[in-house]
């Protein structure tokens, strides 16, 4: 499956048996999907320059922007989940920052989905717009499988 992710828009279930639902108006922007080594791992250099690595393992990346939150209203063109609200994005951070798995879907009109873990932000890392009060979040997710990829970013 390729995405090309200008012409989708994501969406995150969560909550007891995924009932919560996040619709964002907006691609993921300034995003990367990479592996990286997992936490606990270890790496050294010699003294004559020689490195060597304990490798626990290797988990799965996306991080990126997501723009355009609406404050306290959700719109409806396009489609998007308010920052405010029970239902809202500040919400469903709240759950993910407990390290409850939600379930990232690159593009909601799919099906496809990516099960995984919020990594960052734990604290702070929303910016908010002075022109029309939307808001920015730059957030970091962690595939819960390790073998499982974001494919397509």
């Amino acid at each position: 499956m390729s995405i090309t992710h200008a012409d989708h828009l994501p969406m995150i279930k969560y909550g007891s048996n995924f009932t919560g639902s996040i619709y964002f108006g907006y691609p993921l922007d300034t995003l990367s999907a990479y592996p990286g080594v997992r936490v606990g791992s270890e790496q050294i250099v010699t003294t004559s320059g020689i490195r060597d690595a304990w490798t626990k393992g290797y988990d799965q990346y996306l991080q990126g922007t997501l723009k355009w939150i609406p404050g306290s209203t959700p719109t409806t063109v396009p489609s998007a989940s308010c920052w405010d609200g029970t239902m809202g994005v500040e919400e469903w951070l709240k759950t993910a920052q407990d390290q409850q798995i939600f379930l990232w879907y690159p593009n909601a009109s799919d099906g496809a989905y990516v099960p995984a873990y919020l990594v960052e932000p734990m604290e702070g890392g929303v910016e908010t717009s002075t022109v029309d009060a939307s808001r920015a979040l730059t957030i970091k997710m962690c595939a819960a499988n390790p073998t499982a990829s974001f494919t397509g970013y």
